[in-house]
């Protein structure tokens, strides 16, 4: 059955309604009766910086719509170790879905980075740097050391 408001995306632009089928005597009707939509559904597709950007937001239907945001061209350095999702609670209101658009980075390969060369950990710390942006710590370095060394005697 049709819920009277957009549960995602996908169906934020869509008309909500019933279908109500009649049967009579070898006759089979069909209507569709629209159903009022009790709270819109707002999606945002924006960059952090326009999001919480005062003139941005206040133009937007605060505490009287739902919102589904994407951050595009999101970098999550720049924010680490914040709660987005709390944050953008206090200006937007209900937030019923928050997506990230991750920024495209330059894959950037040189003569040192050559796959061939490197070992397994080396590979792997790379990935997660490329990935993260940071570098392994010294536990995470001794866990996929020991997993490879594990790895390699049960061959």
């Amino acid at each position: 059955m049709s819920q009277p408001y957009a549960s995602g995306t996908k169906e934020a632009s869509t008309q909500k309604g019933i279908f109500v089928v009649e049967i009579k005597e070898k006759m089979l009707n069909s209507n569709f009766l629209p159903l009022q939509v009790k709270t819109d559904l707002v999606v945002l597709e924006e960059e952090w910086e326009q999001l919480i950007n005062r003139d941005f937001y206040e133009k937007q239907p605060l505490n009287k719509s739902w919102f589904a945001i994407t951050i595009k061209n999101f970098d999550r350095t720049k924010l680490v170790g914040q709660n987005l999702r709390a944050q953008l609670q206090k200006i937007y209101g209900t937030i019923i879905e928050l997506d990230y658009q991750f920024e495209k980075k330059q894959l950037k390969r040189s003569r040192s980075q050559d796959i061939e060369t490197l070992d397994n950990v080396e590979i792997l710390s790379s990935f997660y740097k490329f990935t993260t942006g940071e570098t392994l710590d010294d536990v995470q370095t001794a866990i996929i050391e020991s997993t490879f060394n594990e790895l390699e005697g049960e061959k």
